[in-house]
């Protein structure tokens, strides 16, 4: 959240669109969040909190892009999460919207490689990535 709300206020984004994959939080709690990272304007705070994986969160972007009018996106995940997000949304994409994507540092400030569980991570990135590459996500969701 820290990195998104950085390119809103650098004036990189208009609206901060939070896709939690899972029901850790709600609404209100990310927007709280998202404003606590200096997203002042609250209409400026979209949230989905109906993905449950990478691959809805992809399509729940688009879906919203639509409703908006919104052409692109900066998609901002973690980095060993990075390549993934980028296969599914890619894979997704109409080819009228425009994605870039940024890696971002964990709330502790480390990177992939730098955390305690970095291995697993990394491995378990892996193992997704080629589960997407094969469609496995039809079965699995």
């Amino acid at each position: 959240m820290q990195k998104g709300a950085d390119l809103y206020d650098s004036g990189y984004a208009d609206k901060v669109l939070m896709t939690p994959a899972g029901d850790r939080y709600n609404a209100k709690e990310l927007t709280t969040i998202a404003r606590h990272y200096g997203v002042e304007e609250e209409e400026d705070v979209i949230v989905d909190t109906d993905s449950t994986s990478t691959y809805s969160n992809a399509q729940r972007t688009i879906e919203i892009m639509d409703d908006n009018n919104f052409e692109t996106a900066l998609i901002v995940t973690s980095d060993y999460h990075l390549k993934r997000a980028k296969l599914i949304f890619e894979r997704l994409n109409d080819k009228e919207k425009t994605f870039n994507y940024i890696a971002s540092a964990n709330l502790d400030g480390n990177s992939g490689l730098d955390r305690e569980d970095a291995f697993s991570l990394w491995l378990g990135e892996f193992i997704n990535t080629w589960g997407y590459r094969f469609g496995l996500y039809k079965i699995f969701g």
